[in-house]
């Protein structure tokens, strides 16, 4: 469970007891591989379990993604510096950089989902963007929206390109069968059905 202010990550047991708090109430980054008790977070929005059974975590204040290792109990920076920006694209996601807008409250990307190949999709919110980890090369790319879109564009119901799509303002997204739902803020659902680099 994620306790997004207080930038920390609660473990619990199957029957609901207490087993691990990861992180600490005062924010920070690790940009390395780090002990659970080492680990420092700066507003965790989303969390997300892979198919090997760790735990991918949404450090949006530091514009960064990590991954829990529930084996080793360490945590890795898969993507992000901690600093803000919309870089990286074609080449190792851990040079990648996501958006900033200080004028939200909430900053940094908000949403994260993962498809039975491991491949790591992130809504890079303030530069609207979906963004994929491929699981082969562990490369970045967008795969859909544009990072020029302005508020007043509307989406066209059967538009096929997905770098044509309007993503204002992605607030959660989800992955089910082959497709990647999108939430937008303003209330419009968009479904990548073919998620193509």
């Amino acid at each position: 469970m994620n306790d997004i202010t207080g930038c920390r990550l609660f473990q619990f047991t199957e029957n609901g007891q207490l087993k691990n708090i990861i992180g600490s109430v005062e924010p920070g980054f690790n940009l390395e591989t780090v002990s659970y008790s080492e680990a420092r977070f700066n507003w965790i929005y989303d969390i997300r379990r892979d198919a090997r059974g760790n735990i991918c975590v949404l450090d949006s204040k530091n514009f960064a993604l990590r991954r829990v290792n529930v084996l080793t109990k360490t945590i890795e920076t898969l993507a992000g510096n901690g600093k803000p920006g919309y870089d990286g694209d074609g080449k190792n996601a851990k040079f990648a950089t996501f958006g900033s807008n200080q004028n939200e409250y909430f900053d940094g990307p908000w949403a994260l989902s993962i498809d039975e190949d491991n491949n790591i999709f992130i809504g890079d919110t303030q530069n609207h963007v979906v963004r994929m980890i491929d699981s082969r090369d562990h490369n970045i790319y967008t795969i859909a929206g544009n990072p020029l879109v302005k508020k007043s564009i509307k989406n066209d119901v059967y538009e096929v390109d997905p770098k044509k799509v309007s993503l204002f303002k992605i607030c959660s997204m989800d992955y089910c069968d082959g497709k990647l739902y999108i939430l937008e803020w303003d209330g419009d659902l968009i479904i990548l059905k073919k998620l193509i680099r």
